[in-house]
């Protein structure tokens, strides 16, 4: 009897050796999945964060010698214009004339912004920040904080209109 009683006792305490090792593992295992999920859970929360403001160069590279079209904010009033890389854009609203209005990428408090001069229109300079999720779609947004999403095209585009 003693001997089964020392055999069990034995048997216990290997048992509860194994168990404490299997704890250890799984403890180790549920630390390395906890991590797993925190870093898939940052990644995720980054990519639902608002998309960066595009710096000067970028804006340059995006606009120069090529175009952009759609409606203006006011979803109604639509247009194209091609961007040449000496600063000019060959701007046509539909129905209207056509203007060649000056435009550059520059830094304005340390963020990338595109800027229009439609003084000529007593409009003055316009500037906006530029975000580009989607490469085609570049949404421009004002200094209120309005947003309009337009129309990118490698190149010019024909600046005419159907009827």
């Amino acid at each position: 009897m003693q001997g089964a009683l020392k055999r069990n006792q034995g048997f216990s305490a290997n048992a509860s050796i194994e168990i404490e090792r299997n704890m250890r593992k799984l403890r180790t295992g549920l630390q390395w999945l906890s991590l797993a999920m925190l870093t898939i859970l940052s990644a995720y929360t980054s990519a639902l964060a608002d998309p960066a403001n595009l710096t000067v160069a970028e804006i340059d590279e995006m606009m120069s010698g090529n175009s952009i079209h759609g409606f203006f904010p006011d979803g109604v009033t639509e247009y194209k214009q091609n961007n040449h890389a000496d600063g000019i854009a060959v701007v046509v609203v539909k129905g209207d004339k056509i203007r060649n209005i000056p435009w550059e990428a520059v830094e304005m408090e340390g963020t990338g912004h595109y800027c229009e001069d439609w003084s000529g229109d007593g409009w003055g300079k316009l500037c906006f920040t530029v975000t580009r999720e989607d490469l085609t779609k570049p949404v421009f947004t004002n200094a209120k904080g309005k947003s309009n999403s337009q129309n990118w095209t490698k190149g010019f585009v024909d600046l005419n209109f159907a009827d």
